[in-house]
């Protein structure tokens, strides 16, 4: 499932729609794809459609997810799922508080 491109990434989803089993693996290559492609709604609800769906996030998810969030400015679920990166103690993670500062920065600017 690589996606380069939007075009790309139509077909991965058709893909992983699919799929007869995910893993975290696979939810969180389609959630950061749809992220870094231009796609942040697609991915916050792609998200919440794998935690309903009983997977865990770990810290590559929360990164996508945060990203995700701040691209489309929504304060209250970056807030949510920060308070998550904490209980679960994650926020000293490179990978997830690395996004966190740049969440905080593009936030405080609202």
């Amino acid at each position: 499932m690589f996606a380069k491109s939007r075009g790309d990434l139509g077909y991965a989803y058709k893909v992983f729609g699919k799929m007869p089993e995910r893993n975290l693996v696979t939810w969180t290559l389609m959630i950061t794809r749809f992220a870094q492609l231009g796609c942040a709604r697609d991915a916050i609800n792609l998200f919440l459609d794998m935690e309903l769906s009983g997977y865990a996030p770990d810290r590559f998810t929360y990164s996508s997810v945060l990203f995700a969030c701040t691209e489309l400015g929504l304060l209250a679920i970056g807030k949510q799922l920060h308070s998550k990166v904490i209980r679960f103690g994650l926020a000293l993670d490179v990978c997830v508080g690395c996004m966190q500062s740049v969440q905080q920065m593009d936030w405080w600017m609202i």
